[in-house]
């Protein structure tokens, strides 16, 4: 019987920094990037994004999904 190895590895305090800093500069990227949008603009873009990666979904294996990005119940 083969037991599992378990590998624990956890950040550094510079790595737990650097960390937060990404999560500011990502979010700050985000508002900026999303400025002039409503809320109800920003969902009907995405779901168009989506419907473009369900129809390249249809056209090959592989062209679709790659990243996870659709819902569960699309595609």
């Amino acid at each position: 019987m083969k037991t599992a190895r378990v590998v624990k590895i956890y950040l550094t305090d510079e790595g737990r920094d650097i960390s937060n800093t990404l999560v500011s500069s990502v979010e700050h990227f985000e508002q900026r990037i999303k400025r002039g949008f409503s809320e109800s603009e920003m969902d009907r873009f995405l779901g168009q994004l989506q419907q473009l990666i369900v129809n390249a979904a249809e056209i090959g294996p592989g062209l679709g999904d790659r990243f996870g990005l659709l819902p569960k119940d699309m595609g």
